[in-house]
């Protein structure tokens, strides 16, 4: 799709517009809510033109302005703040894996680019109520509570990656995993 696609950027916004749509960071400008006025070409337009159904998935992406870019690339912006569920890694993970079950259920042939977008590894790394284990205390440092909530979210992606396993297109799916 993109002959030379770069993806590099750090935080999470610029990584966003980097994966999207092959673009550097400013140098001294934050292109996702500086640029707001401009068009980017980006992955999921051309594979929607290319007959894809496209969907993202996450939660509270006006955080950094994704929610003026996410519809104009994707088909379905599914945020789960705004659905008032819970911003969690396991309530994230389980609605892309509902969405890909309601795809395949579909049987209409058409192949799906899913983008899930986890929450828990961000700062301040809070393990959600949902992780079925004690948060460390907001006094410990911040490399074992990030520590804690990686392996909470490692633990949802492989709910992820075991669903996808069982899946009759299992051998025609390309999973991309990113961290920024």
């Amino acid at each position: 799709v993109f002959p030379t696609f770069t993806s590099n950027g750090f935080p999470s916004a610029p990584s966003v517009l980097a994966f999207h749509c092959s673009a550097w960071p400013h140098r001294r400008k934050e292109i996702i809510t500086d640029f707001s006025d401009r068009r980017f070409d980006s992955l999921p337009s051309r594979l929607r033109d290319f007959g894809y159904d496209t969907t993202y998935i996450g939660a509270d992406p006006h955080f950094d302005h994704q929610d003026h870019w996410l519809p104009a690339w994707y088909a379905t912006v599914i945020d789960l703040v705004a659905n008032g569920e819970a911003p969690t890694d396991r309530n994230i993970l389980e609605r892309g894996i509902g969405e890909i079950r309601r795809h395949d259920a579909a049987a209409s042939g058409t192949p799906l680019f899913e983008f899930i977008s986890t929450y828990s590894t961000h700062y301040p790394f809070r393990l959600p109520d949902d992780a079925g284990e004690r948060p460390l205390p907001t006094s410990e440092a911040l490399e074992p509570r990030y520590r804690q909530v990686l392996t909470y979210t490692d633990r949802e992606i492989g709910r992820l990656l075991s669903y996808l396993e069982s899946r009759e297109r299992r051998d025609r799916t390309i999973l991309i995993v990113l961290g920024d």
